[in-house]
């Protein structure tokens, strides 16, 4: 009889504890620090640093989107894009960046659309990188290729013949030198 009350008495008081701790963190969760990261008072000084830590040698292109979220949408010369998100610190610290997804390769290909998250998840956004593209794509700098960013992740939209102005969720773009 003892022994059932005291292993009944364990097993609530683990069950108590476990669901204090899931409240605990629901409650208290804040950004993950990571010891490595270099924090900055201004985003232009984040980008430069990730620019040069990083040996980005090819276009980079700024895009504030209407969600509020800072993407770099970044051209190595030997066309492989990839996206760099300009994080600030929920801790107060300042910003960073931090790359968003895998090198796609448009070496043998004309155009191409991937799906990219916001760096807390929030948001999905659909990149369409194209060589041609429409009056909604804005020209890189060096005019070879186009892009958009639309809001939601659909990929199969580098194919679509028109894109739906109402997604597309770029707010400001230009050339970051």
């Amino acid at each position: 009889m003892k022994k059932s009350f005291y292993f009944q008495l364990i097993i609530s008081i683990w069950f108590v504890s476990m669901m204090a701790s899931c409240d605990f963190n629901q409650e208290q969760q804040q950004e993950v620090e990571f010891p490595e990261t270099e924090y900055f008072q201004e985003k232009e000084a984040a980008i430069h640093h990730y620019i040069s830590t990083e040996g980005v040698e090819g276009n980079v292109e700024q895009i504030e989107t209407s969600q509020g979220d800072t993407f770099l949408l970044i051209e190595d010369p030997k066309n492989y894009f990839f996206i760099g998100q300009v994080v600030s610190s929920e801790l107060g610290k300042g910003y960073y960046v931090v790359q968003s997804g895998d090198k796609v390769d448009l070496s043998e290909q004309t155009g191409m659309a991937w799906v990219f998250y916001s760096h807390d998840n929030q948001h999905s956004y659909t990149m369409i990188v194209k060589e041609e593209g429409s009056a909604e794509f804005i020209s890189l700098d060096d005019e070879r290729y186009s892009f958009t960013v639309l809001e939601g992740g659909e990929s199969e939209m580098v194919n679509a013949k028109t894109i739906p102005k109402d997604r597309i969720v770029v707010e400001k773009a230009e050339s970051f030198q």
